[in-house]
């Protein structure tokens, strides 16, 4: 027997689920379908906010925390 695999690739028409500009900020925490096209995709980036060194001689361990600077 053959059972199949049902994906939805698009979302139901909902006016209150559609944004036809970018998100606003009451939208945060919502789930949204927004249309458009993709022009351009990049690989993730990690955002790194701090980072550890470590003494090779005495093993002490250093966290340098970023500051962001707008």
């Amino acid at each position: 027997m053959i059972s199949k695999i049902y994906i939805f690739l698009a979302l139901p028409v909902c006016p209150e689920l559609h944004r036809t500009i970018f998100p606003r900020n009451e939208d945060v925490g919502s789930f949204l379908r927004v249309s458009g096209t993709v022009v351009r995709v990049t690989t993730s980036k990690m955002l790194e906010f701090q980072r550890d060194y470590i003494c090779s001689k005495c093993k002490y361990t250093q966290t340098v925390k970023v500051i962001i600077s707008v």
